[in-house]
């Protein structure tokens, strides 16, 4: 009885550690990546249908992009079993960063709370966190640092296929 016991508490003790590494590698840390880049960005105001010209048209004006010019390299975690982890270099990283820039990537909606398959964390010269992006497959994406490009966060069809292709085919 005692050996079946161990036995259990064991595998127990085993499956937290795991869980645990997981939710460690797998989550950003929000309070590193905004200490980070305290100061680089004005934060950008949620737009809806009614602002959006005029939001897109003050980031712009103020160059407010997505990590154009911070993002040295990112690594993708999935958030499932067996929780791999990529690192892109270089181009892959623009391209990525390109898409989720692009506000005709995305579409007003929205389908409820994400279920989070992949994060993205981006890293600056200095091996730093400077922003993140988690995936839902369905197409919601959310981005730190926000803008107001980026509409709710629900990319289209056509853009979430390439972010896809980028992250599984290189």
């Amino acid at each position: 009885m005692r050996k079946k016991y161990l036995f259990y508490v064991t595998v127990f003790s085993l499956f937290s550690i795991v869980l645990l590494i997981w939710y460690w590698r797998a989550k950003p840390n929000v309070k590193l990546i905004e200490r980070n880049t305290d100061g680089w960005y004005a934060p950008s105001e949620v737009s809806h249908p009614e602002n959006y010209k005029k939001l897109v048209r003050l980031d712009l004006r103020d160059n407010k992009t997505f990590l154009t010019q911070y993002a040295w390299y990112c690594i993708v975690v999935s958030n499932s079993f067996p929780f791999a982890e990529k690192q892109y270099h270089g181009a892959a990283t623009q391209e990525i960063i390109e898409i989720l820039n692009d506000s005709s990537s995305y579409r007003w909606g929205e389908h409820g709370t994400p279920d989070i398959d992949r994060t993205i964390i981006y890293y600056g010269k200095i091996d730093e966190p400077v922003g993140y992006t988690e995936i839902d497959l369905d197409g919601e994406v959310e981005n730190y640092p926000y803008r107001s490009s980026m509409k709710w966060g629900m990319l289209t069809k056509s853009s979430m296929e390439k972010l896809m292709n980028i992250l599984d085919n290189r």
